[in-house]
């Protein structure tokens, strides 16, 4: 019974640091898929200060309003490096905490499995003693009406 009390611990122990391990797992899943989502903005909004600056040129401009519209795609194109950057970043910390959370698992499944294992083998025992025990009874009653 000791046995399966320590199985039992370990698997609650271990299954819980899975599920934190799953919940910092969608946590940084999360994190990714926002900058992924800025990071689409950030580039249709470059896009699309790209097609007003074509259509001005096309029209003419000032010199001023032509500068204003170079220094702010640069500042842009900057802001979208970071955050490709920053998906990158987010996208090694999704692939380690995936490898985490699956290695917990795996060690979870293992201490399952064992638990599951010790639980049949003291049933198997239990059953052998209440057999023994039984065949016992009964040979004492058939000494008894002998």
């Amino acid at each position: 019974m000791k046995q399966t009390n320590s199985f039992a611990l370990l698997h609650n122990l271990s299954r819980n640091d899975s599920h934190q391990a799953a919940l910092q797992l969608s946590h940084i899943q999360r994190q990714r898929q926002q900058m992924q989502q800025q990071l689409i903005q950030l580039l249709q909004y470059q896009d699309e200060y790209r097609q007003q600056l074509n259509t001005i040129l096309h029209h003419g401009t000032s010199s001023a309003i032509l500068q204003n519209y170079q220094q702010f795609l640069l500042t842009l194109e900057q802001a979208i490096t970071q955050h490709q950057q920053q998906v990158v970043s987010w996208q090694q910390r999704e692939t380690i905490a995936k490898k985490n959370w699956q290695g917990k698992q795996q060690k979870t499944n293992t201490f399952n499995k064992l638990q599951q294992r010790s639980e049949r083998l003291q049933k198997k025992q239990a059953d052998f003693i209440e057999q023994k025990q039984m065949d016992e009874i009964a040979q004492r009653a058939v000494l008894r009406t002998s």
